[in-house]
């Protein structure tokens, strides 16, 4: 298996080559999708490890990261934004590029149909409760995987903001006003997901992110983004308003009360 990852680590690297931009730009987005692959797999391994997976299910959670997000490169391609909605969705468009190529003929069926739901999934509002265990377990270890690096990529760009450095792929071409959406800030108070139709500002997109800590499924990765003061830099780049400080109370809770389980815990 080992050797067979690296093999579809070189499908990757070598994919990911065709596109080049001498817009610099465009290209500043290719690269910040293969760093984010890396990124991810990195964590799945950090994921896997510490739940003590085996071989088999550590070589899924492996793979499913690497691919999670081929579709981007072609979407920003063609239509020069990562926002779905106004393009394709990039989990369907990856798995397409997947099949098309062949890359899972070799593998046993059960390990390529993990790898694909994971994929299939990752991007979603959520994992069905009723979905076969083994298939939603790796689509959440993929989940947790992305979020936290999606947590570090718009951290960072929130701090480099303040010197007026400007991606709007980052954050979805949505306008830097001053309010928020009472929506968002409801569903907080729920301690659900906030839903990406009720976005109207950049501060909608940090809450919503911010609120992912609500659909984080194993305690290593709560601990991680602890660690990593992610929900704290998210909260520091938001307006002091008394509703964004109740929100951040009712999420900061909620993260802290998941750290003090087990590093190897299931939350779902």
């Amino acid at each position: 298996m080992q050797y067979k990852f690296d093999e579809f680590k070189q499908w990757f690297d070598n994919y990911t080559r065709q596109f080049k931009s001498d817009d610099e730009k465009i290209q500043r987005n290719f690269d910040l999708k293969i760093l984010h692959t890396r990124k991810v797999y990195e964590n799945a391994v950090v994921i896997a490890e510490a739940l003590g997976l085996p071989e088999e299910d550590t070589f899924v959670a492996k793979v499913a990261a690497l691919f999670h997000d081929v579709g981007r490169f072609e979407q920003f391609q063609q239509y020069n934004t990562f926002i779905d909605k106004h393009s394709v969705n990039h989990a369907e468009l990856g798995l397409d590029i997947l099949a098309r190529e062949q890359l899972f003929e070799s593998l046993p069926e059960d390990l390529s149909e993990k790898i694909v739901t994971a994929i299939e999934y990752h991007n979603k509002l959520e994992v069905p409760e009723n979905m076969n265990y083994s298939l939603g377990f790796h689509a959440r270890l993929l989940r947790d995987a992305d979020k936290l690096d999606i947590f570090r990529v718009v951290t960072e760009y929130y701090e480099q903001q303040k010197s007026g450095d400007h991606n709007e792929a980052i954050v979805l071409g949505l306008p830097d006003d001053e309010g928020f959406t009472n929506a968002v800030i409801s569903d907080i108070k729920n301690r659900e997901i906030v839903k990406s139709q009720d976005l109207q500002t950049i501060n909608d997109f940090k809450l919503l992110q911010a609120a992912w800590v609500f659909d984080i499924n194993f305690s290593i990765t709560m601990s991680l983004i602890k660690e990593r003061k992610f929900i704290h830099l998210i909260f520091q780049s938001l307006p002091d308003y008394e509703d964004i400080a109740l929100a951040q109370k009712i999420i900061t809770d909620h993260m802290e009360n998941h750290c003090k389980k087990e590093k190897n815990a299931v939350l779902f």
